[in-house]
């Protein structure tokens, strides 16, 4: 069976002291038949003639040169170009392990699944390398929200599973998907409709996307509190997404995800006329929703409502009889 081509997205902005060595790991895949789409978003620096130094030696490198827009718009017109059968997304400044695509292709033939990630692992100044044994990986697959599920049960699985990048998707999944504008968290806002829509998800713990930690980066940024209340639009609209799945746990986990989420900017803020808001809209919120909650975490988001200022010590009691 012929290879598919793979499209790989990868949105440029000022990044030339990384750009390079992204793409180096790029054209040396081991699985050759790529299609390499370069978004330059605006860039004031020389990533554009970076990019075509390597279309020169490469002929699977495009580039497209637009205004700036964001993260998303690139993206966005990175699918729009896109004409593989599969979609990868990259960020410039992070680089793959030069196995990453033909693992999650041969995963992906193996389990027919619309969506195949893998663990990302955290660099800096030090060159990327993996460190888990390939053997010793964990392979999760089933249906697509199911997989998706099994992040609120592992802090870091559920960050791996909401971002963009370290997958490979299906392209008929974007038919009617696209990132959000002017969102600094696009992800958010995106990928669990991906795996709504996706009829099964792969997942391999190997750390085969290097995601590199440095200043200046949009992760690395502190978060606008505006765009911390917008997130909870994207906490309630997983919850209307996931709702016609009729997953009694995965509701109960969506819904108490985006209380705690209000709960949590309540706590953060000192602001007296922004804590009554989030409390007005935690308690509509807990009364659109409390019946998709267990009993325990339905006491507890109630407790919140009533005393505030006892909300800790409360759901200290409620796991006390949650675990016994």
């Amino acid at each position: 069976m012929p290879e598919p081509l793979i499209s790989i997205i990868i949105p440029i902005y000022n990044v030339e002291q990384y750009l390079a060595e992204c793409l180096s790991s790029v054209i040396n895949q081991t699985f050759r038949n790529l299609e390499i789409i370069c978004v330059n978003d605006g860039s004031l620096d020389d990533s554009a003639k970076i990019v075509e130094d390597f279309k020169r030696e490469d002929r699977r490198v495009q580039l497209i040169n637009k205004t700036n827009g964001g993260l998303s718009d690139a993206r966005n017109a990175g699918i729009k170009r896109a004409t593989g059968r599969y979609l990868f997304f990259l960020d410039s400044d992070d680089v793959l392990d030069l196995t990453c695509i033909e693992q999650l292709n041969k995963l992906r033939e193996k389990t027919s699944s619309q969506i195949v990630s893998c663990d990302y692992q955290r660099f800096s100044s030090t060159k990327y390398k993996m460190k888990t044994d390939p053997s010793s990986s964990i392979i999760i697959t089933d249906q697509a929200y199911i997989v998706y599920k099994k992040g609120y049960y592992d802090p870091h699985l559920k960050v791996v599973l909401n971002i963009a990048c370290a997958k490979l998707y299906d392209c008929s999944l974007f038919d009617g998907v696209r990132y959000p504008l002017n969102k600094i968290n696009e992800d958010e806002h995106t990928t669990y409709k991906l795996y709504a829509l996706a009829s099964k998800a792969c997942h391999v713990s190997l750390p085969l996307y290097g995601y590199r930690i440095r200043e200046g980066s949009i992760m690395q940024s502190a978060i606008p509190e505006s765009t911390n209340i917008d997130l909870l639009n994207a906490y309630e609209n997983r919850i209307a997404t996931f709702l016609p799945k009729n997953d009694t746990t995965l509701n109960c986990l969506t819904v108490d995800d985006y209380l705690f989420h209000i709960l949590f900017l309540y706590s953060t803020t000192s602001n007296k006329k922004k804590q009554a808001l989030l409390l007005d809209k935690y308690k509509t919120a807990y009364s659109q929703y409390k019946e998709y909650l267990a009993t325990i975490p339905r006491i507890k988001r109630l407790a919140f409502i009533f005393c505030p200022s006892l909300y800790g010590f409360i759901s200290k009691i409620a796991d006390r009889f949650l675990h016994r």
